[in-house]
């Protein structure tokens, strides 16, 4: 009996310890942990154009500053004259992002497409999907191929509600040369 209870005891051990290491491992790997302004999400896709042919990268991802309301205006209104303010009810909401590539084998020569459609989405607090922001962002504007030992580093525009006072972005590499493979990553836009 005695040796149940130490083997029962210890499976409670190892599964409040994995809950206590998952929890810090999943920073920005959620909806409801999403990684605040600043931080570096680790993550793992998978690139090429052929399922034969995928090959890992890591991908660290930084959210590095976000800009909201009036200020976010300001800078639209600079990048071009063409820009329209927001519709009523809605602000804009610009992020300025880095996105890095290493390869983890060889020959670790494929590339990944930033820049495209739904690739990053604005979320509010509920789970309702933004429109992108149809605008002329500030330079440099997020886009472009990335390849391993690079670095891609710009803006992305998004509006939201005004009331949401805890908005989100997700990144989904599905949507962008990952071809299905890797995990949606979710930032703070607050």
């Amino acid at each position: 009996m005695k040796s149940k209870s130490t083997v029962g005891f210890a499976v409670a051990c190892v599964i409040l310890a994995s809950s206590f290491a998952g929890g810090a491992q999943t920073q920005g790997m959620s909806h409801s942990n999403p990684a605040p302004i600043g931080t570096t999400i680790k993550t793992q896709i998978q690139c090429g154009s052929n399922p034969v042919s995928l090959e890992p990268y890591d991908m660290n991802i930084t959210l590095l500053q976000v800009v909201r309301g009036e200020k976010a205006w300001e800078r639209l209104r600079t990048a071009s004259n063409s820009n329209k303010p927001a519709q009523n009810g809605f602000e804009y909401v610009l992020a300025q992002i880095r996105f890095e590539l290493k390869r983890t084998v060889f020959p670790g020569n494929k590339s990944f497409g930033l820049g495209t459609p739904l690739q990053l989405t604005a979320v509010s607090a509920d789970g309702k999907e933004y429109a992108g922001a149809a605008a002329v962002l500030p330079e440099p504007g997020l886009s472009g191929e990335l390849r391993a030992g690079e670095s891609i580093e710009g803006w992305v525009g998004f509006l939201v509600e005004k009331g949401d006072g805890k908005p989100l972005m997700a990144f989904d590499p599905a949507s962008g040369g990952g071809t299905l493979r890797g995990k949606i990553v979710w930032f703070r836009l607050f």
